[in-house]
């Protein structure tokens, strides 16, 4: 009951984002329709709180007396640590078509998640075998996102509750301040515009293959590799889809001078498919030079056969060309300072 008092809290909550919006725009056919279904929700919660309450007063049976029905669910875990042993096990267990040892960890990362994840936007119901990824793998999988160039970072990024919907956004000013005298009249400027943006959340998949070896391995292994694959499928996929609203701005670009498509495209071919588990080198101006990635190769080298005096060497002699450079996970980025 607890559950469903949080999802309903979720929706509730975006109802009344939606009538925001709506009051915002002045749509009123969108704010009585918003209105109606957010008064059927109050109905629903009020509901449960009833059943919830009604609960807490029911006595607890005598000590030493069987109750009968169903046992009493398993204690919830009670660190992260339990929770992503269950979902390299939940892995594991599909990998290997092993579905009974796949629905009991399911449940325990159902059972241990249903609060930190109540009112998180997902499609379906449990019986359909889907799982959140836990919070300390999707953690490791922002900060090696970090770690690449995502493209979104030149784009309004919008969070959204709900998979499709709209948004009220004020347009952008198209001129700036007038300057007048002092004591002047000030002029009539700009007047605040706004404009609905319609949304709808698609959905992305793909079959990661893992070896079995990797599948015997420790939970810390096999998450870093997954963790890892996901990381860099994410930028890929979303700097393909922005690169194509980049060149949008072409003329834009061009006019003044900034090559960001250009520097885009580059990005996009370097990114595109790097090896598992090789060694990508990428600049974070856009550009190339065949000197500096050999350099940084070589320098790879070096400290792969622990050779660390000749690394230090290289660093210093990429420093000495004005050349900055950031190891990361699978690779190095750099720049020019």
């Amino acid at each position: 009951m607890k559950k469903k008092l949080l999802d309903l809290l979720a929706k509730k909550r975006g109802i009344v984002d939606r009538m925001r919006q709506a009051d915002a725009a002045g749509d009123q056919t969108a704010f009585d329709a918003a209105l109606a279904e957010n008064t059927t929700v109050d109905a629903e919660i009020a509901r449960v709180k009833a059943i919830m309450d009604a609960e807490e007063n029911v006595p607890a049976d005598p000590e030493g007396v069987p109750t009968g029905g169903t046992d009493p669910p398993a204690a919830e875990p009670v660190n992260s640590r339990e929770c992503v042993h269950a979902f390299a096990e939940c892995i594991r267990a599909q990998a290997r078509g092993q579905r009974a040892a796949f629905e009991s960890n399911a449940d325990v990362l159902r059972r241990a998640m249903a609060a930190e994840n109540a009112g998180a936007m997902t499609e379906g119901v449990e019986a359909d075998g889907g799982l959140l990824v836990p919070q300390d793998i999707q953690t490791r999988i922002n900060e090696l996102r970090r770690s690449l160039v995502p493209l979104s970072d030149l784009f309004a990024v919008e969070n959204v509750s709900f998979l499709s919907g709209s948004r009220v956004v004020d347009t952008a000013p198209n001129k700036g301040f007038t300057k007048i005298d002092e004591m002047a009249e000030i002029p009539q400027d700009d007047k605040p515009a706004f404009r609905k943006i319609a949304y709808k959340v698609e959905d992305y998949a793909l079959i990661l293959p893992v070896s079995n070896d990797l599948l015997r391995d420790t939970d810390e292994a096999l998450l870093a590799y997954i963790s890892r694959w996901l990381a860099k499928k994410q930028i890929i996929t979303e700097n393909n889809l922005l690169v194509t609203k980049l060149a949008a701005l072409d003329s834009f670009d061009q006019v003044l001078g900034l090559k960001l498509t250009e520097k885009a495209v580059s990005l996009r071919k370097t990114q595109a498919a790097p090896a598992a588990g090789g060694f990508t080198v990428v600049c974070e101006d856009g550009g190339e030079d065949p000197q500096v990635e050999a350099l940084i190769r070589a320098r790879a080298d070096a400290k792969k056969a622990k050779n660390f005096a000749e690394a230090d060497r290289i660093r210093d002699e990429l420093k000495a060309q004005g050349v900055e450079i950031t190891d990361v996970p699978g690779g190095v980025r750099w720049k020019r300072a």
